[in-house]
């Protein structure tokens, strides 16, 4: 949880968002349709009246005029959340970092939940990789110690199938942005020193010789 919405700060609201057209869900006169308890969608900041220099230097994609009510301006956060009975917002994932599989979206950030389950993930990351006209998702773990398979076969079983990363590469060191995130772009986890899923077995198998715990 990320908690509640400060007091004195702009009024924010989770928008229904529509994945499969990446756009906003509306209802039959245009207007955002405000999501439900515990439904993801898009979180928007409403701008109050001002100049039209002071928001010029923000991209026109991420401006909403008109969108709740005649005359209101929002500004489109990126970041898919959703609020649950007591108010509490709950980050879903960026939507740039959503993975678009087959079987519907998956949260970049909940593969990566499940991944930390396992202590020895001191850092990760889960990203999408094109298949045909879906995603798969890949991911790179760095660890605290040798790699254990059989510990983090267990960490993504609690995923659903479609969610379990299909490739998993141990890095020595993920990069990271200037705020300390891992950088989910520029990842090689096609290396050959990876890790692919085998669903028969439910475990993840080594592409290579490397030292394994055991």
């Amino acid at each position: 949880s990320v908690g509640h919405p400060l007091p004195g700060s702009a009024e924010v609201a989770v928008a229904a968002w529509n994945d499969a057209r990446a756009d906003f869900a509306r209802d039959a006169d245009g207007r955002l349709i405000r999501a439900r308890l515990d439904e993801p969608g898009m979180v928007v900041a409403r701008l109050a009246e001002r100049a039209a220099s002071e928001v010029a230097h923000i991209d026109p994609r991420r401006i909403l005029r008109d969108a709740f009510e005649p005359g209101d301006t929002w500004f489109v956060t990126d970041d898919l959340m959703k609020v649950d009975a007591v108010g509490d917002y709950w980050f879903v994932d960026r939507r740039v970092d959503m993975i678009h599989t087959a079987q519907g979206p998956v949260a970049s950030r909940r593969i990566e939940d499940a991944l930390y389950a396992y202590g020895g993930v001191a850092l990760c990351v889960a990203i999408g990789r094109a298949e045909g006209a879906h995603q798969v998702p890949i991911a790179a773990v760095q660890l605290q110690g040798a790699v254990d398979l059989d510990a983090l076969s267990a960490a993504v079983a609690a995923l659903p199938e479609y969610a379990r990363p299909r490739r998993l590469r141990v890095v020595e060191k993920l990069a990271m942005t200037d705020g300390f995130r891992p950088l989910k772009h520029g990842l090689d986890v096609d290396a050959p020193d990876g890790f692919d899923w085998d669903p028969h077995a439910q475990h993840y198998v080594a592409t290579r010789g490397i030292k394994l715990v055991g």
